[in-house]
């Protein structure tokens, strides 16, 4: 599954955010299982920044907290995130 569904992530987060997200609710899981699935989620989003970027697009308007942001809102694209910027990274990345 989307992890930016999973979590409620917001897709239009960057790589920090992601992670201290992440990682706050690592520090609170109870379990081990728990902490390797948020683990594996984190791989998934900041380690192939395609993959973040596909996974991003293809998140529904519902995760995260994007209906509240006013970013998201008056957004040009109708995505939550800077869709030029995010290629813009992956192209440095290759």
């Amino acid at each position: 599954m989307n992890p930016f569904e999973l979590f409620d992530l917001d897709p239009s987060l960057g790589l920090a955010e992601i992670t201290q997200q992440l990682r706050e609710r690592m520090e609170g899981a109870a379990t081990e299982e728990e902490r390797d699935t948020l683990r594996r989620a984190w791989e998934t989003l900041t380690l192939v920044p395609q993959d973040r970027f596909r996974l991003a697009l293809s998140t529904p308007p519902s995760s995260g907290e994007r209906d509240a942001s006013p970013h998201f809102e008056s957004s040009r694209n109708g995505f939550g995130i800077d869709v030029l910027n995010e290629i813009d990274f992956i192209n440095l990345c290759e």
